[in-house]
């Protein structure tokens, strides 16, 4: 049985113990991480309360044994974890992957809390095409964003991989000073403190990402003097020091700041 069928298949021996109990109540369930919830544990009180209690707790003896959690790596924790309501986002993301960056920075500019499920994609041949993250985004990219029922897709590493290993380096290269090139004539007339004026704005979340980008793929940022000042104050920024690839949960410890 996949992983998801037997989450599933636990909701459906599960939930006819919940009773009364509301919706929020049932979305603080942390069936493979926790055990028994508090809010389980009220479940099963209220329905020891009913005529057949007695019934009730062989029922609930019974199914508790057969809910034994398997052993999961945490990759396949996270995914399994993301069939279960959650009062929480949860971010599928990357630690070096700029799209997951971008979306880290917003999450935490908006004073919005979330889940971080990683997705190596380099490990195993490419986590993100596991079956489980197939389901969740048929892309089979990074970042994926579940967020009030919804999941929101961008890319990855799927452009870089299409060219030639030995030339991935110059194309790189030749693509971010084609960027950085325009966008340095640009700023000339928008920016301020950040690049439009003295609020951080959705160009500031692209620009930063891709600074790092030209770092790691060596390329002289001297000739843009405007974007390398603008970077650096928004470096210092909160919201872009905690969600930095060097600080998230699936960065390589030789990679850690």
């Amino acid at each position: 049985m996949t992983e998801s069928g037997k989450v599933r298949k636990a909701l459906a021996d599960w939930l006819p113990l919940w009773g009364p109990l509301g919706p929020q109540e049932l979305k603080r369930a942390q069936f493979w991480s926790q055990g028994t919830s508090r809010a389980s544990q009220r479940a099963r009180s209220l329905d020891l309360s009913c005529p057949d209690a007695g019934l009730r707790e062989e029922a609930w003896q019974d199914r508790k044994k057969r809910l034994t959690p398997p052993k999961l790596e945490p990759t396949q924790h996270g995914l399994t974890r993301a069939f279960i309501l959650s009062p929480q986002p949860i971010l599928y993301s990357y630690f070096r992957s700029s799209c997951s960056w971008r979306v880290r920075i917003a999450l935490a500019l908006k004073g919005i809390d979330y889940e971080t499920v990683p997705i190596n994609l380099i490990k195993d041949g490419g986590q993100q095409f596991s079956k489980d993250f197939q389901a969740l985004n048929p892309m089979k990219q990074v970042p994926a964003l579940k967020i009030d029922g919804i999941t929101i897709h961008q890319s990855n590493l799927s452009v870089l991989k299409q060219v030639e290993e030995k030339f991935q380096l110059t194309w790189a290269q030749n693509a971010i000073i084609s960027g950085f090139n325009a966008l340095e004539q640009i700023l000339q007339s928008t920016a301020g403190t950040y690049c439009v004026g003295d609020e951080v704005t959705m160009a500031d979340l692209c620009l930063v990402p891709q600074v790092a980008n030209a770092e790691r793929f060596k390329v002289d940022c001297t000739p843009y003097p405007t974007i390398s000042s603008i970077n650096k104050r928004l470096l210092v920024l909160e919201a872009f020091q905690v969600t930095h690839p060097c600080r998230q949960p699936d960065t390589p410890t030789e990679l850690r700041a």
